[in-house]
């Protein structure tokens, strides 16, 4: 799987256990800065209703983001559905 599969998998399994807080923590204490970690931090933000770190975060993902990037389609749609 790749990153974004990955953490895709691990993100949509914390907001179907309640443990997005807990998703947070252990994505943010691996510190990877990566477009796919800011963009599922961005989600998980947003999931537990910090709008402010969502946006942030987003904005970081867009930065780092390579148009020739399988997932960058996605992540910048859902980035603009906001």
């Amino acid at each position: 799987a790749t990153k974004y599969e990955a953490l895709k998998l691990q993100f949509d399994e914390a907001c179907q256990t309640q443990t997005v807080q807990e998703f947070i923590k252990t994505v943010t204490a691996k510190n990877v800065r990566s477009y796919v970690t800011y963009f599922f931090l961005a989600r998980a933000y947003d999931f537990v209703g910090q709008p402010d770190k969502a946006y942030e975060h987003y904005i970081l993902a867009m930065q780092l983001i390579s148009p020739k990037d399988t997932n960058a389609g996605d992540i910048v749609h859902e980035a603009y559905l906001l």
